[in-house]
Order: C-alpha cells, then sequence, then structure tokens
C-alpha cells in the first residue's frame, strides 16, 4: 500500500507541473479565437495519461521475465501460470519388480505401471507376490490387452478372493491338495495329479512350466452329483476345491517365471480312457460351467489343453463342453496321441507310472 500511496502523489506533482507548463506557454502565445478550449483539451489528455488504473499491491511484487520487458504487446498477454505439483503420475508409479523386466515386452513396461496404479494393489514386496506382484498382473495384461480391462478383471478377481477367503485361509496353499482335510472327500471323486515343480529340479535348460493331468475315467461324477444333491458337499466346496489346485499351480508359475525370465505356463490334460457317455451328465456339466467361470481368475496360464483317448461319443459330447469355454480356452484345446502326452510328460518323476501306462497303449 505505501508503494501506491508514492505513486499517486508522484502522478500529482506531474499534474501540476504540466498544467503549469501548458498555461505558462499559451500565455506567450500569441492570443487566437478557441484558445481556451485548446488549453482545456491539453489538460483534459494530461489527467486522462498521469491518471491511469493503478495495478493491484501483489502486481508489484511480480518479476517480468526478461524477455517481456518494454514490450507492450508482450506485456498485455502475460498470464500467471497456476501453481503445479512436481510429482507427476510416471513419478508415483512403483517401477517394475526388477525380475519381472525379463519376461516384460517393451511395450509392456508402461502397460504394467499403469495397471497396477489402477489396481492400487499392496506393494510387490507382499508375502503373496503370487497375487499382488507383477508376473501376475502381467498374465492379466496379456489375458485382456488393456490396462483398463485388465484392471476391472484383475479386481473382480481380489473380490472373488476376498469372498471365498483364499487369502485368510492357511490352508489355501503349501499342502498338497490331498492332505488339505476339507477337501478329502472331493479328490476322491475328482482325483487330479499336478506336478506343481518345473522339471528338471535347479537345471538352467528346465522347462518350466507345470503339468495338470486329469484321468476323467477315474472320476466318480454320479458320486459327486449324488453328494451335491444330499448336501453331503456344497458347490462352494466343489469351486474351493478347483481354486486351491489353482493357487499351488500359480505359486510354482510364479516362482518358475521369476527364475527362468518368461511367463511359465501349464499343460492341462485330459485323458479319456475309459469314460463313458453316462459321466457327462446334466447336473455334472453344471458343476463343470462353474468350474470353468474359476479359469477365468488365472488368465494367461494354461499354455495348450491335450485331449487324449477321445472316445466314440466325443462329438456329440463336444456339443455340450463347449459353450461352457471362452474363445481363449477352445483355441488350446487339441486332439493328441499318448506318445506325444508320453514325451512330455517324461521329465516329470510323478508322472512315470502314467506315462509307462500310455506307452503301452
Amino acid at each position: 500500500m505505501r508503494s501506491a500511496y508514492c505513486t499517486v502523489a508522484a502522478r500529482i506533482a506531474l499534474l501540476l507541473l504540466v498544467v503549469t507548463s501548458a498555461d505558462a506557454s499559451f500565455s506567450r502565445a500569441s492570443p487566437r479565437r478557441g484558445e481556451m478550449g485548446y488549453k482545456r483539451a491539453f489538460v483534459r489528455r494530461a489527467v486522462t495519461r498521469v491518471f491511469r488504473p493503478l495495478p493491484a499491491d501483489d502486481e508489484f511484487q511480480q518479476p517480468l521475465p526478461s524477455n517481456l520487458e518494454g514490450s507492450p504487446a508482450a506485456l498485455a498477454k502475460l498470464e500467471v501460470a497456476p501453481a503445479t505439483n512436481a510429482a507427476t503420475v510416471e513419478d508415483d508409479c512403483v517401477p517394475v519388480e526388477a525380475d519381472c523386466l525379463p519376461i516384460c515386452e517393451p511395450d509392456e513396461l508402461q502397460q504394467l505401471q499403469t495397471l497396477r496404479t489402477l489396481v492400487s494393489v499392496p506393494s510387490p514386496a507382499h508375502e503373496r507376490a503370487d497375487v499382488y506382484g507383477d508376473v501376475r498382473l502381467l498374465r492379466f495384461l496379456r489375458k485382456h490387452s488393456t490396462p483398463a480391462a485388465a484392471s476391472e478383471r484383475y479386481k473382480e478377481m481380489l473380490t472373488w478372493r476376498t469372498e471365498t477367503r483364499l487369502d485368510t485361509d492357511a490352508l489355501t496353499y503349501g499342502q498338497p491338495v490331498c492332505e488339505i482335510a476339507s477337501h478329502e472327500v472331493l479328490f476322491r471323486y475328482m482325483p487330479v495329479e499336478t506336478a506343481v515343480s518345473w522339471a528338471g529340479g535347479d537345471s538352467e535348460a528346465a522347462r518350466g512350466d507345470a503339468v495338470m493331468c486329469m484321468q476323467l475315467g477315474g472320476w466318480d461324477t454320479h458320486g459327486l452329483v449324488d453328494a451335491v444333491s444330499a448336501g453331503t458337499v456344497t458347490e462352494e466346496q466343489f469351486e474351493q476345491y478347483w481354486a486351491r489346485v489353482n493357487e499351488l499351480v500359480q505359486l510354482s508359475l510364479d516362482a518358475a517365471s521369476r527364475r527362468h525370465g518368461r511367463l511359465a505356463g501349464m499343460t492341462l490334460i485330459f485323458d479319456f480312457r475309459g469314460t463313458s457317455w453316462r459321466q457327462f451328465s446334466r447336473p455334472f456339466l453344471g458343476l463343470m460351467r462353474r468350474w470353468a467361470q474359476l479359469s477365468e481368475f488365472y488368465p494367461s496360464t494354461s499354455t495348450e489343453i491335450l485331449f487324449l483317448h477321445a472316445p466314440s461319443f466325443f462329438q456329440l459330447l463336444w456339443q455340450f463342453i463347449q459353450p461352457i469355454l471362452s474363445d481363449d480356452t477352445r483355441s488350446k484345446i487339441r486332439l493328441a496321441e499318448p506318445v506325444e502326452a508320453a514325451t512330455l510328460l517324461q521329465p516329470y518323476a510323478m508322472f512315470d507310472e502314467y506315462t509307462a501306462n500310455l506307452e503301452r497303449v
């Protein structure tokens, strides 16, 4: 305010000087008609120029950029830029995990960071890195192509995990499925053999993939359907059984992916040897629909699905199975010869007996 008062006083003094000079000048001049009109016009112009509107106090304190000094046109365009935070979205992104970098394609790195920001999951250092780490996020990204679509599906998976208490159940991981007490009954109805460690042990040449083999001829589908009807086994327990199978597989694949620098996958083998048409009743196929929907929470996991010993009624069965599978799943299915499966399973010691039987067929 003090600087503004000083400026007003200086302008008044300047006006008095201008008026005095103008009066003296006109007095020395020869009298002419309209002399007083000229005086009035001169004084009016002087008052207008001297008493221009004063700038606000804060503008007195604002230094001008050196390249704008002395340029009226540039001064008229001067705008004060709004204050911005120094941190940007990129600065807030959590860097991609070091052991996930070799797995990512160059164009996936930024997308993966964007996905992590969208889902707001815990740090990759979380004890369940197989769930919240970048390897799992990358699987969703590759399945759904864009961070936005992948984040929606990933959030659905987290909601499902909360509802089924997968992350709070101490028996979720670390034990073979057949040793989980609450699912011993289901294992008897639907035994599944899963190699959850990569073939070759610590060898760098190991495949890094998992194998799940299901001998459908040994499944007691009638007993399972009867147990569900009687309430001995619920559909929720059926879902939890397969969820825990997938959890064990994901633990293995996460470790294998980080070790070998590529996204490790799983081969599914469905052996139809010994099956009959009566096994695939509508109630059982309804349960399998629930199993197929569950696989959406574990995207980019299976690399191929092999059907062995397709029965004579397979074409008819396929008409019932096909609608419950996603397009992505159907694209991975193919009929295979037993010798091909035997070669695939040869590195896995746990399948030695099964492989020997395949080779004798």
